[in-house]
């Protein structure tokens, strides 16, 4: 069990932690919003940018957590140079959209050692993805668009 505090209402919520390896476990919300998760050991460097998103990733999305949140897999290519690319399949409410176009640019940020930064999509759509570097081979995103009333989180992996 772990409980956890909003710094901005000081609410407590309580989660149960199960350890599934070294450094990575599953965090499962007991309560009626039934929230999940995963966490796993960060790569400690001095400095993330680009070039630690570098080659071609698989893109897949988690478990979708409602009627209109879509799911997505595909294959992506990023250049250390801001540049990114590749096709998806989205299946956004039942209708699956096959081997659509993927385009954008990404920026990581490189004056923190967080690893955060951000995929803008030009194609299929526009949108923002908040992205967090996991690992040399992993990173984490979820859209930030704020039209994106459902959004899930997503999964870019060699």
């Amino acid at each position: 069990m772990l409980n956890l505090v909003n710094s901005a209402t000081h609410t407590v919520s309580t989660v149960t932690v199960y350890a599934i390896s070294p450094n990575s476990g599953f965090i499962m919300d007991m309560t009626a919003s039934v929230r999940s998760g995963y966490f796993e050991n960060q790569v400690v460097k001095p400095r993330f940018g680009d070039v630690d998103m570098l080659g071609n990733y698989t893109l897949g999305s988690t478990g979708s957590v409602g009627a209109n949140t879509p799911v997505f897999t595909g294959a992506l290519t990023f250049n250390a140079n801001g540049n990114m690319g590749g096709n998806e399949d989205e299946d956004p409410a039942g209708s699956a959209e096959l081997n659509q176009l993927v385009s954008g640019t990404y920026a990581i940020t490189p004056v923190s050692t967080t690893g955060r930064g951000n995929v803008f999509f030009t194609l299929p759509q526009s949108d923002t993805v908040g992205v967090w570097v996991a690992t040399f081979s992993r990173a984490y995103g979820i859209p930030t668009t704020a039209s994106d009333t459902a959004p899930t989180v997503l999964v870019l992996e060699q």
